[in-house]
C-alpha cells in the first residue's frame, strides 16, 4: 500500500513528516518482500520533486545498498531497474550531474550481470 501512497506527493510529504526514508533504508536488505517493497517505494519516489529531494542527497549509498541485491525474484529486477530508469529520467529534468550519471551507470551494469 505504502509503495502506491508514496506516487502521490501530499501523501508523501506527510510520510516523509516521519522520516520514512530514514526508517525503511537500514531494511533494505533484511529479506526478500522488504525489499521488494523498498526498491518499489524509492522507484516510486522519484516520480515527484518532494521525493527526488529526499533520495538525491543519499543516492550513492542508497545505490550502493541497491549493488549489494544479488539475486531475486523477476519483481525485483524489474523494480531495480525501474529505480535506475527513474533516476535517469530525473537527470534529464535538471541538469544531470556526472557524479549520478556514473553511479546509475555502474548500477546497471551490476544488475545485467
Amino acid at each position: 500500500m505504502a509503495r502506491l501512497a508514496i506516487r502521490h506527493e501530499p501523501i508523501f510529504a506527510i510520510l516523509n513528516s516521519y522520516n520514512f526514508l530514514d526508517n525503511i533504508l537500514p531494511k533494505l536488505n533484511t529479506s526478500a518482500a522488504n525489499t521488494l517493497m523498498i526498491v518499489r517505494c524509492l522507484a516510486n519516489m522519484m516520480r515527484h520533486e518532494t521525493g527526488r529531494k529526499q533520495i538525491e542527497p543519499r543516492f550513492a549509498a542508497i545505490a550502493a545498498h541497491i549493488d549489494q541485491i544479488k539475486s531475486g525474484s523477476g519483481n525485483l529486477q524489474i523494480a531495480i531497474a525501474t529505480f535506475y530508469l527513474n533516476v535517469t529520467i530525473s537527470q534529464t529534468l535538471s541538469v544531470a550531474k556526472s557524479e549520478c550519471c556514473r553511479i546509475v551507470t555502474e548500477g546497471v551494469v551490476e544488475l545485467l550481470k
